[in-house]
């Protein structure tokens, strides 16, 4: 095994301007979009399930009725925006993998999409069914260029824990939809409620991507077995919202009798309880001490975990539109995997970035982060339409509102219900951003009720390969995992601070060989399609002066072909 051209960069650090928060929107289809390997078929996405981003890839659904299946019925499709490649890669024809007879439907709007380095993971269900239940679905793993379709977990699986079938994915407290799905490193985390057993159980799980799993494979993280008792003697036993990151797992619990908590990794680890009243929430009901905070939706990002949290006694003002009457506290916030304290992103006694102020009840209803930037929705109360906001690094922008122009060439100036022009846009998923890229679904375009899925991209990322050290140590080889790794450290030996997010890119990798752990692969960042993985930079997302900073690389090298490549650190931006 050989190291190769393996370069060591350096220079002074110069100054770091600041980055202008603009976004580019372009179209990935509409509905006046014709669909591959279709005589008369045009894409429908009206309802869809909510769409996923990774590297160059773009995962959604189609909800059929469009001649783009033989059936006219549901698929599942990936796009690439490198080569603008449309792959079908499961429809209503495709049989179910330890299943019955074929599936009948993927999802509707809430219910979530992810992709992670190569992997989709999706949501479906056929004509099997169990009388007992009422179950019939599962969740499902393909490739993203298409291929062998794996079953995850289905409703004939007893769930290790409590006891019960799986039966469908949970919610968080019926506020964020569907979302109870992710997947890092083949591994997928499931939020479920398991029924049939001694009662219902909502719970976390994990099973492994990409081979069909049996009951063996499934492993419990929290669910009834396994209750947590508060400091002030609430008990809680219901889990949901698991989400995996590099860094951990993330997830929220709640109790039939108050108390609830985010939580990392164990039922036994709470990093915030709902004892802790949220930054911004100045109007807490001080006779309820101990449900300040309910958690919502946790996503991790690096060494952060973003939530949406909202307390339930709030007794102020804002975020009920200006009246008098009490208002509800919402919001999105960011802590760090160790907890104690939180950070406002957002919350419903803030301003949108155009001035206005928030409808506090009806915003804040699903979140996505990656690289330090959140993405939301939030109502505009001058307006009425739903907005999707950014937080980059703590700075709010806007992306796209109701009146903004789509790719079209139109100028809307705010008009709604006009060609060209945003009438709905729909939130993210848990999966909708990835290297500086956020996917949604909005209505307007060509005729102003088309459906379609748009990317908005961040300006593409500058290269500070210069600006740093890059040192690299020796590979070593697990017989155990069957990878190589490596560690990379990158430092500023400068005076300035280099703002982030950072990432190290690896250009011009040998060919067959895998960056394992990857973030994604770059889709304007040259060479276009090398792999990269973000580095943990300080709290406020910043390389300071006179600081490194380490990570592993870890390599899959199934042919022997030696390890290669050039090391670049590229800038906040668009990867």
């Amino acid at each position: 095994m050989t190291v190769g051209k393996i370069a060591i960069l350096f220079a002074l650090a110069g100054s770091q301007t600041i980055w202008a928060q603009t976004w580019t929107i372009t179209k990935v289809v509409d509905n006046t979009t014709a669909c591959p390997g279709s005589s008369n078929g045009y894409f429908n996405v009206a309802g869809s399930a909510v769409s996923a981003i990774n590297g160059p890839w773009v995962v959604f659904e189609d909800t059929g009725d469009d001649n783009c299946t033989a059936d006219d019925g549901q698929s599942i499709w990936s796009y690439n925006l490198i080569t603008q490649a449309l792959v079908k890669l499961v429809d209503t024809s495709t049989p179910i993998p330890e299943g019955v007879g074929n599936f009948e439907s993927f999802g509707a709007l809430g219910e979530n999409l992810q992709v992670n380095n190569g992997t989709v993971v999706f949501h479906g269900s056929g004509s099997g069914y169990d009388p007992a239940t009422g179950c019939s679905d599962g969740l499902y793993t393909v490739s993203v260029v298409g291929g062998k379709i794996y079953r995850v977990v289905d409703y004939t699986m007893t769930l290790p824990g409590y006891g019960g079938n799986y039966c469908h994915l949970g919610t968080s407290y019926g506020i964020n939809g569907l979302l109870g799905i992710s997947i890092e490193r083949g591994k997928v985390v499931f939020s479920a409620e398991a029924v049939g057993g001694p009662s219902a159980n909502g719970g976390v799980w994990w099973a492994p991507a990409n081979v069909n799993t049996t009951e063996a494979d499934l492993h419990l993280i929290a669910d009834m077995s396994t209750p947590y008792t508060t400091p002030f003697n609430a008990i809680i036993d219901s889990w949901s919202g698991g989400f995996i990151g590099a860094t951990g797992i993330a997830f929220t619990g709640g109790g039939q009798i108050g108390g609830a908590g985010l939580f990392v990794n164990s039922p036994s680890t709470p990093i915030l309880l709902s004892s802790y009243v949220l930054p911004g929430d100045t109007a807490h009901d001080t006779t309820y001490p101990d449900d300040a905070s309910y958690y919502i939706g946790p996503v991790v990002d690096g060494s952060n975990i973003f939530f949406i949290a909202s307390d339930p006694f709030y007794q102020g003002t804002c975020g009920n539109g200006g009246g008098t009457g009490t208002g509800a506290f919402t919001g999105v916030f960011r802590t760090g995997l160790t907890g104690g304290t939180a950070t406002s992103i957002m919350n419903t006694c803030n301003t949108l970035p155009n001035g206005d102020p928030l409808n506090g009840p009806n915003s804040f209803n699903q979140l996505a982060a990656n690289e330090g930037t959140a993405v939301f929705m939030v109502t505009d109360n001058t307006t009425g339409g739903y907005v999707l906001d950014s937080s980059i690094n703590g700075v709010l922008s806007e992306i796209l509102a109701p009146g903004d122009a789509l790719p079209t060439g139109a100028a809307c100036n705010g008009a709604n219900h006009a060609t060209g022009c945003a009438t709905v846009v729909s939130p993210p998923g848990t999966g909708g951003i990835n290297g500086g890229r956020v996917v949604f679904n909005a209505e307007g375009g060509p005729y102003w009720y088309d459906e379609g899925i748009y990317v908005a991209s961040l300006p593409c990322a500058a290269s500070v390969t210069k600006d740093v050290y890059i040192t690299l140590g020796s590979l070593t080889y697990s017989s155990t995992t069957k990878l190589w790794s490596q560690t990379a450290t990158v430092a500023n030996p400068g005076t300035t601070g280099i703002a982030g997010p950072l990432s190290l890119v690896l250009a011009d990798l040998t060919s067959h060989v895998t960056l394992a752990n990857r973030n994604g692969t770059t889709v304007c960042f040259s060479p276009e399609g090398s792999p990269y993985i973000d580095l943990y930079v300080s709290s406020n997302n910043k390389l300071p002066a006179g600081t490194s900073t380490k990570i592993t690389l870890e390599f899959s090298d199934p042919s022997d072909a030696g390890i290669a490549f050039t090391s670049e650190v590229a800038r906040a931006g668009a990867r």
